[in-house]
């Protein structure tokens, strides 16, 4: 058995070879094709907190700050200090995948729909400084839920945010916009269709002639419902395949790569073997003697 490659399994060779490694480069390459900057005009951004990029983390955090201030955990006090490091947490911009995480997602994110790259998963969200409404959202939910505490998204025109049921009734959250509201504001009732109490509580942060057109009317989702989960599907999809392509790509040139089997005719030579003398005694002849 001998390698016996044909010329043009060679081009197929050296193709799907160079199509595996290109495809393996790509998630070690730190890329991303949709970058925003993010705003942090009159948000909490604090840089100090970029160093929290888990979950885990956060969590541990928000649980020290609360103990420190005496606060018990599933209170209104405890539910304002998650919302408060979320705020210093991030800035708003939406997030969007690297190349290392998913280059698959922000691929398609950048050449067909930009929601597809925006990053729904709450620990990937935690290594980026930015977060959209959404996605600061996601991330409290991920830390009441963690406390068991019960919640649902609020859906507005064009913004995403949040209630949680704390101590008996539901109570508004929005991380993102961080309205100026008071702990009784918070308790979501009747007002929250009221555009002008919504255009008090969002001064300074929606303009007053673009409220109605930016909340509306809210639509509440269903209790602790993860509010993306086509997407946070689609992004486990992506991601597996992003690591296991390359590997579909050195298949074909694998197969080119096969051994054939190439008869050869040898000649059949017999071996002699030279067999060794028969050693007689020595006589003497007439003459010698």
């Amino acid at each position: 058995m001998i390698f016996n490659i044909k010329q043009k399994d060679k081009k197929k060779i050296y193709f799907f070879l160079s199509l595996s490694v290109f495809l393996l480069i790509l998630n070690v390459l730190p890329i991303r094709l949709i970058n925003e900057e993010g705003w942090s005009g009159y948000e909490k951004f604090n840089l100090d907190y970029q160093s929290i990029n888990t979950i885990e983390q956060l969590h541990k955090i928000i649980d020290d700050s609360a103990q420190v201030h005496h606060c018990k955990p599933k209170s209104l006090e405890y539910t304002e200090w998650v919302t408060e490091i979320i705020k210093q947490r991030f800035r708003h911009g939406y997030s969007h995948y690297y190349f290392n995480q998913n280059w698959v997602a922000s691929v398609l994110g950048y050449v067909y729909w930009r929601d597809l790259s925006a990053v729904v998963e709450p620990n990937d969200l935690m290594l980026y400084p930015n977060a959209a409404c959404s996605q600061q959202s996601i991330v409290m939910m991920e830390i009441l839920k963690r406390q068991g505490v019960p919640f649902c998204k609020v859906g507005w025109n064009h913004h995403f945010t949040l209630c949680a049921w704390i101590e008996g009734g539901w109570r508004y959250y929005d991380p993102n916009m961080e309205p100026i509201m008071s702990i009784d504001q918070r308790k979501f009732n009747d007002n929250f269709l009221n555009i002008e109490f919504l255009a008090s509580i969002y001064k300074d942060r929606i303009n007053s002639n673009n409220i109605e057109y930016a909340l509306g009317v809210p639509k509440l989702g269903r209790i602790n419902e993860f509010p993306a989960p086509k997407a946070l599907l689609f992004h486990k999809v992506t991601k597996v395949i992003s690591i296991t392509l390359w590997i579909f790509a050195l298949i074909p040139a694998i197969y080119f790569y096969r051994p054939i089997n190439v008869k050869t005719k040898k000649a059949g030579h017999k071996v002699f073997r030279k067999r060794p003398s028969k050693v007689q005694q020595p006589t003497l002849t007439s003459a010698e003697s």
